[in-house]
């Protein structure tokens, strides 16, 4: 027995929502990892690596390598 048509057209919709959701995702991660360097780089160039910055620096550079991953398939070029 097959499903009803309405919860059919239900599925492909949330499916299509979430596939929408999952494309501005990868859009804002990539563009993260393009933006954080202009973050973590003056840091690191004003204040140093002391032991006040080293957390800092370490949560910038890991948010950094995961929006970097993230974003990896994203092509500015799609949009």
């Amino acid at each position: 027995m097959s499903a009803p048509p309405a919860t059919l057209a239900l599925r492909r919709r949330l499916g299509r929502l979430f596939a929408d959701a999952a494309a501005v995702a990868e859009r804002l991660a990539f563009w993260a990892g393009v933006a954080l360097p202009c973050v973590h780089l003056p840091v690191l160039a004003v204040f140093g690596v002391t032991a006040e910055t080293t957390p800092v620096l370490l949560a910038l550079w890991s948010v950094h390598a995961a929006a970097l991953l993230a974003g990896r398939r994203y092509r500015p070029a799609d949009s």
